[in-house]
């Protein structure tokens, strides 16, 4: 509580870059950082903290010049430093990162992309669409998912791909153990209750194909 209280007493410009910071890299990283350690989440927040700096020195000079109060400039060049900052974060998530990973690649320089498993770089990789999914489960039977695009619109989105290997999908079609033919199913069949999803836990898992492409510029 008295590093709280310590915490609070800064004063509201450091206070709105250690906010600014955080949040980006919450934004930036959120579903991806599992593997960060408590350095790495500090050293990432200063640095998204920087930016937030930078932007808010360069905006306060701007409006500086202006005819508005001192401390209206200070709070415009903080929110806009914030902004900035966010702005950056979701440009790393979007587009940044897999856009280094392959300048790294081309050039030789690196090969990995900082995951441990094949599964983390799947489920972390940006602008893919899926089309459908299959499901091998340690019982023998099969859950398949055909046409994701058309659940988009769902609250759970097409599909849900657990950190932890665990899979939420809306089942279309499903085979028992041992048998060849598929049997449909309607996952809308109480329209009226919402459409059913099923989670299926890693450890009932055995293999899972997915059919995906990259999203169509839009």
């Amino acid at each position: 509580m008295d590093q709280l209280r310590e915490l609070l007493s800064l004063p509201i410009t450091t206070l709105s870059l250690l906010a600014a910071g955080y949040l980006s890299y919450r934004l930036a990283y959120i579903g991806k950082d599992t593997q960060h350690k408590t350095i790495d989440v500090i050293f990432l927040v200063f640095v998204y903290a920087f930016v937030a700096r930078l932007s808010a020195g360069m905006v306060g000079a701007a409006l500086m010049k202006t005819t508005l109060s001192p401390p209206v400039v200070q709070v415009g060049a903080s929110l806009s430093g914030m902004m900035i900052a966010l702005c950056v974060a979701a440009y790393w998530r979007k587009w940044g990162e897999s856009q280094t990973f392959e300048r790294l690649r081309y050039f030789n320089i690196s090969f990995s992309d900082r995951h441990l498993s094949a599964w983390e770089t799947v489920i972390s990789k940006p602008g893919i669409e899926y089309n459908s999914l299959i499901i091998r489960k340690t019982d023998g039977s099969v859950l398949k998912s055909e046409n994701l695009g058309q659940f988009n619109g769902l609250p759970f989105g097409d599909t849900v791909l657990g950190n932890d290997g665990s899979v939420a999908m809306y089942v279309t079609h499903f085979k028992g153990a041992g048998i060849s033919e598929w049997s449909e199913r309607d996952p809308s069949a109480y329209l009226d209750w919402g459409e059913k999803i099923t989670i299926v836990p890693a450890s009932a898992i055995s293999e899972i194909d997915l059919r995906a492409r990259k999203e169509p510029p839009r």
